[in-house]
């Protein structure tokens, strides 16, 4: 009751601060303090809120987790038909929430190997310059010997 009674206090300050997901995690918590003492329909009620709320702001995963509860409550109250409705929304939700996060994992992955392999080329590309000033600077040399040696030779003419 006590949980109740400080969870309870802190909507108006969600609702004013205009924050869905933070509204919605606080229901969630009443939501989840119902089921404790085993209140199946205030459970019902909170649940619903958060995933109203997680919905408008936007967070699936906040999503999930509401519609997971839901689902539950119904369970809990014996109202199978709904209980599966709400089980296969969560199912939908968590696979769309998977299937983004995946998504989001390959395309980061691929944008790694896509700098990684510029960082290869560009060192392979900086080790053949280098190489090619090397050749260079070494033919350089041998061209300045060899036109000491031809002075040298041509003067003593």
């Amino acid at each position: 009751k006590e949980a109740l009674h400080y969870l309870s206090q802190t909507l108006p300050f969600f609702k004013e601060k205009n924050d869905p997901s933070e509204l919605a995690n606080a229901y969630l918590n009443i939501a989840n303090v119902h089921v404790l003492s085993m209140n199946f329909d205030s459970s019902l009620k909170y649940s619903l809120l958060a995933y109203n709320n997680f919905k408008d702001g936007k967070s699936l995963t906040g999503a999930v987790k509401a519609s997971r509860q839901v689902a539950a409550s119904y369970f809990n109250l014996k109202n199978f038909e709904k209980a599966a409705e709400w089980y296969e929304r969560t199912y939908t939700a968590s696979d769309t929430l998977f299937n983004t996060n995946m998504t989001q994992q390959v395309a980061e992955m691929q944008s790694k190997y896509e700098s990684e392999k510029k960082d290869q080329m560009l060192l392979t590309q900086k080790a053949e310059l280098e190489k090619q000033m090397a050749e260079e600077a070494a033919l350089n040399e041998s061209i300045r010997k060899n036109l000491s040696k031809l002075i040298i030779s041509n003067h003593g003419k």
